[in-house]
């Protein structure tokens, strides 16, 4: 009986013309492609191929074939692909999604009050590039490899991205700069402190407690000579800025240091941000069951502010 690895060879032969072209795609060699292309012939009775000068072409029966071994194949690799997600499904395993801005460890103290309640949970950091998606933001698609990441939000912004939000606390404005700026050493900084400063903010429309900062630092003629620089993300690059020069990078506390020539200084802002878990709009069973756990542990536990 022919196997599954015969068809997958046939249908690259079939596609490509090629025992050789089919062999480097299948790191195989030709010989052995064509070996297993012999013995598929035997095994089904029929001459699936015309060797020509041009290459490999298609018999009229093996045209049919191809069509049905085309379906046969996608079939299977449904079959194991649902097999996977219900299996998934039973395991209790949480996949954090990690970034530079995403950061998990800001809440190594609820991951340890799960784990001593729930021991069989599992968590797993899976990294994910801190890029723009097609719609402008800056949250990762969650499937079956995230399940939730850990972010700012506002409710306005988790309807546009169409995903759940779970506050876990309020945390407060802070600059991001480098250890050696003038700024470096005050343990809180006020708006008038920025005086002179080129100050990098996520675009606005993204954040509307950045946006609002923003609008107040620009109308206060106390505070002048601010450069406001709109960014697209929190990249690497933006950090190695804020490191080894004198911008100044607008984010929030508590998030965690990136880059070791950096610090994060809370500034005098009475806003707070929310800052917590975004998961899918409607997530995999489980994570439905662990977002339950989260809420039950933070009334435990309490949210800091």
């Amino acid at each position: 009986m022919y196997t599954l690895n015969q068809l997958e060879i046939f249908k690259l032969v079939a596609e490509l013309g090629s025992f050789n072209m089919a062999a480097e795609k299948a790191y195989m060699t030709p010989s052995a492609v064509m070996k297993n292309i012999n013995v598929l012939e035997k095994e089904v009775g029929i001459r699936l191929f015309s060797r020509t000068h041009r290459g490999q072409q298609l018999t009229y029966a093996g045209m049919h074939f191809y069509e049905d071994a085309k379906k046969i194949l996608e079939m299977c690799e449904s079959s194991v692909n649902k097999a996977k997600e219900m299996a998934q499904q039973n395991e209790r395993i949480i996949k954090i999604g990690t970034s530079v801005m995403s950061l998990p460890q800001s809440f190594g103290w609820l991951w340890q009050a799960i784990k001593e309640k729930h021991p069989d949970i599992q968590f797993e950091i899976v990294p994910y590039d801190n890029m723009p998606n097609s719609d402008g933001s800056l949250v990762p698609e969650f499937n079956d490899k995230i399940d939730f990441i850990v972010s700012t939000f506002e409710d306005s912004t988790l309807k546009i991205r169409g995903v759940n939000g779970i506050e876990i606390m309020k945390v407060p404005l802070c600059a991001v700069l480098s250890v050696n700026h003038r700024l470096a050493e005050k343990e809180m900084i006020d708006p008038e402190d920025f005086a002179g400063e080129t100050l990098m903010v996520i675009k606005k429309g993204d954040s509307s407690s950045i946006d609002e900062f923003c609008g107040y630092i620009s109308s206060q003629e106390k505070i002048a000579d601010v450069e406001i620089e709109e960014i697209f993300s929190y990249s690497a690059d933006i950090y190695n800025r804020c490191a080894h020069g004198s911008a100044i990078l607008i984010g929030i506390y508590g998030s965690g240091n990136i880059h070791p020539l950096i610090k994060r200084i809370p500034i005098n802002w009475p806003k707070l941000v929310s800052l917590g878990l975004l998961y899918a709009k409607e997530p995999r069973a489980f994570v439905k069951e662990f977002m339950d756990i989260v809420k039950s542990t933070i009334g435990e536990e309490g949210i800091t502010d």
